[in-house]
């Protein structure tokens, strides 16, 4: 390792300072690239292991509803991303006859759903990690029910928060994987979600997984995201996560006023 750039590669997953062979990369360094490949290859195409979500979901008292797509196989999933937005007519039956008492509908709640997303790999990993720091955010409005989502897309989010009369909706979906991360979760809030919205309606949340952000990080801003959404009544570009703040506050020096937290928008 070049000690130049030792520090840097200890400090990231970026490929950088590598060195070469000839006109590539060393061998190696060549040989991992390839197998981190192969790895988001099967982060979108392998079977999502929904289990352990499961497990995580009943052992907190709550319970499970699968659903499912348009998009009836990940073949139709890739090659129709409109498929992967709305929920199979039979998920859309399922939903709409069920008793309220069963799937635990409640007007102007908040609706949570995992969603497999081109990382199957991110919630067969990740997701049961992820709901158990969620949990307990969830008590004072989230319904009774978790809905885990097969094939598909950020957008069926707003769909399921129509058909069960929540009035805004958390989207947990696997993220699109990159070569040094193909277990990487995203998570997606939307306050007044409705069919036909739009991506600046959301405020997204993302790389959440153990060599990334982590899920306390992202739970407490998803948490300050809800909580500030419904004050101000929306979200989006015109909600500010502003759980950082405190980053770039200062204290006051003699003679100086020092960066003030309450300046930054």
């Amino acid at each position: 390792m070049n000690p130049i750039w030792e520090k840097y590669q200890n400090a990231t997953e970026a490929r950088i300072g590598l060195g070469r062979a000839g006109g590539s990369l060393p061998t190696k360094h060549f040989l991992q690239l390839k197998m981190d490949h192969a790895f988001a290859r099967s982060a979108v195409w392998a079977p999502c292991d929904w289990d352990p979500l499961f497990g995580a979901i009943e052992k907190s008292g709550r319970s499970k509803v699968l659903l499912q797509s348009e998009a009836g196989d990940r073949n139709s999933y890739l090659l129709n991303p409109h498929k992967g937005k709305t929920l199979s007519l039979q998920s859309k039956n399922e939903l709409k006859n069920a008793p309220s008492n069963v799937v635990g509908l409640k007007a102007g709640e908040l609706v949570v759903c995992f969603v497999d997303g081109l990382s199957s790999t991110a919630i067969s990993k990740n997701a049961s990690s992820l709901y158990k720091a969620l949990e307990p955010i969830l008590a004072g409005y989230a319904l009774t029910q978790i809905f885990c989502i097969q094939n598909g897309r950020v957008a069926i989010g707003d769909e399921l928060a129509e058909i069960t009369q929540a009035k805004s909706v958390l989207v947990c979906i696997g993220e699109r994987p990159g070569l040094s991360s193909a277990d990487s979760l995203s998570l997606y809030y939307t306050y007044g979600a409705k069919v036909g919205n739009t991506d600046e309606t959301r405020n997204c949340i993302s790389n959440v997984r153990p060599g990334g952000l982590s899920f306390e990080t992202a739970v407490a801003k998803a948490e300050f995201l809800i909580k500030e959404s419904r004050l101000q009544q929306m979200s989006g570009v015109m909600l500010k996560d502003r759980t950082d703040l405190s980053l770039l506050a200062k204290p006051k020096e003699p003679g100086g006023e020092g960066l003030q937290s309450q300046s930054i928008v």
